[in-house]
């Protein structure tokens, strides 16, 4: 029985010990996992250099630690936060595109549709 036990009581032990590392992540460092998706989605779809790379890494952290922010600061007034979040994605649009050169352009529109599709998905 204290086998049984066990073998019941080891896998419990181990997915919460996870699941309580996942939740002790510090505010920066889910700002810096967001960014790291967006930017492996924009990679998707558009060849970047090294430089490119990290200047996009760059904003979009730098925008992700900003609208956690913001978010905290409007606390549920939606309507506040509609606004600046479409604030945001215009100043993180106006960012990577200056990054970019022509040709990429069109790969970029095709990732923020990606991006804006899976901002879609994650809304109830």
């Amino acid at each position: 029985m204290n086998r049984v036990f066990l073998s019941v009581l080891l896998p419990l032990l181990l997915l919460l010990g996870c699941s309580l590392s996942a939740f002790a992540q510090s505010a920066e460092e889910r700002d810096r996992a967001r960014a790291e998706q967006m930017l492996a989605q924009i990679e998707g779809k558009v060849a970047l250099d090294a430089n490119q790379k990290e200047q996009i890494r760059e904003i979009l952290v730098k925008h992700q630690s900003e609208f956690r922010i913001e978010r905290e600061e409007a606390k549920g007034d939606k309507l506040l936060l509609f606004r600046l979040a479409n604030e945001r994605m215009k100043k993180i649009d106006d960012e990577i595109s200056a990054t970019l050169r022509p040709d990429q352009k069109s790969g970029y529109e095709a990732a923020k549709e990606d991006l804006r599709q899976t901002m879609r998905e994650r809304k109830p």
